[in-house]
């Protein structure tokens, strides 16, 4: 947050004084008091929760990213230049809510869902709201089904699990990106790559190895801002949810994110982690409603690459430089050496010292008994289910 509290509450007092309201009046409508950093302070909208969308003038579109008794922060999706203070914010009542479906699958989308692919409308069945809570533990399978990358070293290194969500670092994130989701065609894995910048390059390999079949891509361009880059993530778990809770398989790759924007994303690409998990039979059951009887899985990796440019630019301080002798001018006259008498060197023998114990006695005593409470409790133990063994043979 660009707004710090003694500021808030000073421009707060300030608008209330100079107007003479009260933010009891001022339910589903606010008004902008102060606009810094694609983030706006806008006093009132009492009525709205974290997540809900915001109609600005001259059709800028905005959402809440914070809220409080009696002012909002929100932020926009457009250039902020255009809003100045005093202008009226009106609350729409709505979720960011996006269309989700199989109906994205081979598409390039932005965070609202519309395609930037040039092919056509996408017309999506469902839309679903991209604030969700993650699963309860009750609904969560153990992860012990493998997820192949095929990367070896990170499969035997690094090995990633169904529905586990890991970061991995390495200095080639697009190459590894691309070459897991070409290794999950075998898988039925349906994979969201999302991404920052040009992506022409990627689209073309995965169009050439035909993985585009079972790909869905969020891109946005590199001069968005940060609310838009924010978002990315929640996006991306909202699509992979809908395969999830419906007893498939699907995978979410974060290509360089972090390097790219490294102001806001870290809080959003971590704050939905927990979003990604392996969903028990039972839980795809009741959300099918009886039509689905499997497990389904979601699965998020972080590439990141690393930042060896960041690394070469540290300079490490040397030491005071030693000064350099000056040269003594060799005499004319080479005086006669004279001889100095050797000097009787003496061998100075360095006293033994004992070496203490590492364990005194008190110590070693303590150690015992621990060792042999510890063997008892072992005996008993497999004394109990001995006979709880023998007594099920009986009967």
């Amino acid at each position: 947050m660009v707004f710090n509290n003694i500021e808030i509450i000073n421009q707060i007092t300030l608008f209330e004084a100079t107007n003479n309201v009260n933010s009891t009046n001022y339910s589903n409508v606010g008004t902008i008091i102060s606009n810094k950093d694609d983030e706006i302070l806008i006093y009132g909208l009492n009525n709205t929760t974290l997540g809900q969308l915001l109609e600005f003038p001259n059709q800028v579109s905005g959402m809440v990213i914070k809220k409080d008794i009696k002012y909002v922060i929100a932020g926009v999706f457009d250039s902020s230049s255009i809003l100045s203070v005093g202008d009226t914010v009106i609350n729409t009542e709505k979720n960011f809510e996006i269309p989700i479906g199989p109906e994205l699958i081979e598409r390039v989308v932005d965070i609202f869902g519309r395609p930037i692919d040039g092919k056509g409308p996408i017309n999506s069945k469902m839309t679903d709201n991209a604030f969700k809570l993650p699963l309860r533990i009750m609904d969560r399978e153990t992860l012990l089904e493998p997820l192949q990358n095929g990367i070896k070293y990170n499969d035997i290194i690094i090995p990633i699990n169904k529905g586990q969500h890991i970061e991995l670092v390495n200095d080639i994130p697009t190459e590894t990106a691309i070459s897991t989701i070409i290794n999950q065609k075998a898988q039925k894995i349906t994979c969201i790559y999302v991404a920052i910048g040009s992506i022409e390059n990627v689209i073309n390999k995965l169009e050439k190895e035909n993985a585009m079949d079972y790909t869905i891509i969020i891109n946005v361009p590199t001069s968005s801002n940060a609310l838009t880059k924010f978002m990315m993530p929640f996006i991306a778990c909202t699509f992979a949810e809908y395969f999830r809770d419906r007893g498939e398989d699907a995978l979410v790759l974060y290509d360089n994110l972090i390097y790219s924007d490294y102001k806001y994303f870290p809080i959003s690409l971590y704050s939905t982690f927990d979003r990604g998990c392996y969903a028990n039979a039972k839980y795809v059951n009741s959300f099918t409603r009886g039509a689905v009887t499997r497990t389904g899985s979601f699965t998020s990796v972080a590439l990141n690459k690393t930042k060896m440019d960041f690394i070469n630019s540290i300079t490490i301080p040397s030491s005071t430089p030693i000064p350099t002798p000056t040269t003594i001018p060799t005499p004319t006259t080479t005086p006669t050496p004279t001889t100095t008498p050797t000097p009787t060197t003496t061998q100075v023998t360095p006293p033994i010292t004992k070496s203490e114990p590492m364990l005194n006695k008190t110590q070693i005593i303590l150690l015992i008994i621990i060792i042999i409470l510890g063997l008892l409790v072992l005996g008993l133990g497999f004394y109990i289910i001995k006979k709880n063994f023998l007594y099920k043979q009986l009967l």
